[in-house]
């Protein structure tokens, strides 16, 4: 996030951290934002960036004895099967570690189609998922993240800075770079990167991390030079 920070003051994007906005008043062609402490700013357009929740009310879950938490979603089992039988789960509205994003959403409702097809009886093994925080430039993650790392000694982390990648820097790319999680086998376990090609660079390590492909069998893959895989594949 620093990198990003750092990367929006240079493009002159001013930040002012740990304030309030009480209101916004619109001034002629100016908004006129006030808050406590006798805080304002005046600018021409306000956006306003606050996230999502899941959608617990007004459904009636409470009649069928549904368990559920109004802002977290729905509790479910392995199996995505919540506590009353039969009813199951997808989503967004679920109470879980994974991220909420949309991808995620069709993958469990993939497994529900095999498991009510009884293609499978398994519980839901989820892979290496990617996401990414569509800031300027990207941040994108998969597996375990380099901050998770950098707190356990179950792992090594290798950051590699795009100042000294000169294919990266025909982008003119100042603040960008990525970087790579090992476990002790020396086996892909997560990246993260931040740049403009954030998400095609993690997309690509996210196959390496699912199919556990080896070192060893990273240095048989030739890509096209010069090129984004290229790049990131001499990362690994």
């Amino acid at each position: 996030m620093d990198t990003v920070i750092a990367d929006l003051r240079d493009r002159g994007v001013k930040f002012h951290y740990q304030t309030s906005i009480t209101a916004a008043t619109k001034r002629g062609d100016a908004i006129e934002l006030t808050g406590p402490d006798g805080y304002t700013h005046t600018t021409d357009y306000v956006v306003d960036a606050t996230g999502r929740t899941a959608v617990t009310t007004d459904m009636n879950w409470d009649q069928i004895g549904l368990e559920y938490d109004p802002v977290a979603g729905i509790t479910v089992d392995d199996h995505l099967e919540t506590n009353v039988p039969g009813v199951y789960a997808t989503g967004d509205i679920l109470n879980k570690p994974q991220p909420k994003i949309t991808p995620v959403a069709i993958f469990e409702s993939q497994y529900l189609a095999h498991l009510f097809t009884k293609e499978t009886s398994d519980a839901i093994d989820y892979p290496a998922i990617a996401y990414t925080v569509f800031t300027s430039p990207r941040i994108a993650t998969v597996g375990v993240s380099a901050a998770e790392a950098e707190e356990s000694d179950q792992y090594t982390v290798e950051h590699f800075d795009y100042q000294n990648d000169w294919f990266r820097q025909v982008g003119n790319e100042v603040h960008a770079g990525v970087s790579v999680v090992f476990d002790r086998d020396h086996q892909l376990v997560g990246a993260t990167s931040v740049g403009n090609d954030a998400v095609e660079t993690i997309n690509g390590l996210t196959d390496l991390i699912e199919a556990k492909t080896t070192h060893e069998q990273v240095e048989r893959l030739i890509y096209i030079f010069p090129s984004i895989a290229h790049s990131y594949m001499r990362k690994v």
